[in-house]
């Protein structure tokens, strides 16, 4: 188990070089990658071959993809072949996403509002927990806004709430070969 704190992501270009992502995790074989994108004008996805794509807007208004508008903390699943036309809805918007290889990975990927402390199960695989909004607390790992706590294993974790509110993404990404 590791936090990977929001100040140490390396700063990226995006595949097509219209932007900047800065890279949370990826694996050896960069087979998947989980990063934080910054849109700030109007432009094209990268493509990516044989990949799927999960996708949620973490801070501003919201993005226009195509015809379909992702609010914030939604969740948005899409093929990386698919020409996808993208325009933020507000200054700047900051996604987080998931690309991985469809025919090697099961991923999933949903936000919640932690109002208690609670307790989360896992599969074996490789697990995050994003910090979209406050701070929370597992074990002796503390994680506060942006930073996102990794670990790859079947486990039940409590989560405990440090801020008034706290809003988390949780990622899972389990190899099916």
């Amino acid at each position: 188990m590791k936090i990977i704190k929001f100040a140490n992501y390396d700063i990226q270009p995006w595949k097509n070089g219209l932007g900047l992502t800065r890279l949370i995790a990826e694996d050896q074989k960069k087979m998947w990658r989980l990063s934080a994108a910054s849109v700030k004008t109007i432009s094209e996805f990268s493509e990516y071959c044989n990949c799927d794509r999960l996708l949620t807007v973490w801070q501003g208004d919201g993005l226009l993809l195509n015809n379909f508008t992702l609010k914030k903390n939604q969740i948005y699943k899409f093929f990386g072949e698919t020409k996808i036309l993208c325009k933020p809805l507000s200054a700047e918007v900051i996604d987080i996403g998931l690309i991985y290889h469809r025919d090697k990975f099961s991923t999933s990927m949903e936000t919640f509002e932690v109002t208690n402390n609670k307790t989360l199960c896992f599969k074996t695989g490789q697990n995050f927990i994003f910090c979209l909004e406050g701070q929370f607390k597992v074990l002796d790992y503390s994680a506060d806004f942006g930073d996102t706590l990794q670990f790859e294993s079947s486990i039940e974790i409590a989560i405990e709430i440090l801020a008034k509110q706290c809003t988390v993404l949780i990622i899972s990404i389990e190899s099916i070969c």
